[in-house]
């Protein structure tokens, strides 16, 4: 089939992902939507534990990511591969840049930059705890600074 034969949507062309992101994808488990009334309740008893990598989500900014990586999104690094942000270490750009050496890090600088200004990567940050390397293992703690930037970014936001 080709593309002008694909469906669109409001007169768009169809996008489709690889099929290897499209494969993981199915694979995955799909979050629950919250029901009437119990969305709260479960969104504050889920756990957003670091140290617990999760179920990958895949998403178009990972999908972007495998692209400048030069990689398969199989291949990326699990912790970027979660639903709920994780801080990363300070400095995470050359541990990227030396795991996948074809990459250029002017992109992977642009990548993090977009990952990174994210509400939900921020409110990570804001709350404080420990920041983790590619492999998911502590890196560090998050500094007071850090954290205290992060709320005025989030409060500049709200605003």
């Amino acid at each position: 089939m080709s593309l002008a034969e694909r469906p669109t949507h409001e007169g768009r062309p169809r996008l489709t992902l690889p099929r290897s992101i499209r494969l993981a994808a199915q694979a995955a488990p799909q979050p629950r939507r919250p029901t009437s009334g119990g969305g709260k309740a479960r969104r504050a008893s889920e756990s957003h534990d670091a140290s617990k990598l999760g179920k990958v989500y895949l998403t178009r900014k990972l999908a972007a990511l495998a692209e400048i990586l030069g990689t398969h999104a199989d291949a990326l690094p699990p912790i970027l591969c979660r639903r709920v942000p994780v801080p990363l270490k300070v400095g995470i750009r050359a541990d990227l840049a030396a795991r996948f050496p074809g990459a250029e890090s002017d992109a992977i600088g642009r990548w993090l930059a977009g990952w990174t200004v994210t509400d939900q990567y921020q409110m990570q940050v804001a709350a404080g705890g420990v920041r983790r390397d590619l492999d998911g293992e502590p890196a560090g703690d998050i500094t007071p600074e850090h954290a205290e930037t992060a709320r005025e970014r989030l409060q500049r936001a709200r605003d």
